[in-house]
């Protein structure tokens, strides 16, 4: 702790360190199913070109990527 000399004379004690409050890490699982869902929802509109198709296969997420990250399909190929 360090001494401070106020304005008006007071002295205040300031604290050299600070207490941060720690919450629990998300856990692996849930950015995985969201980058799933991003992911989904990007190649239907690609795709489709289609908000409903984009929210339906965004909802499906990892099974509707499977398919094409497998080469199973052709519809859709990355760009070059």
């Amino acid at each position: 702790m360090t001494i401070h000399d106020d304005v008006d004379g007071r002295q205040d004690r300031i604290p050299l360190s600070v207490e941060v409050s720690r919450t629990p890490a998300r856990s692996a699982g849930g950015a995985t199913v969201a980058l799933g869902m991003a992911m989904g929802a990007a190649v239907s509109w690609s795709i489709h070109h289609s908000l409903l198709w984009a929210w339906f296969h965004g909802m499906c997420g990892w099974f509707y990527i499977l398919p094409y990250a497998l080469g199973w399909t052709d519809q859709w190929e990355p760009p070059q």
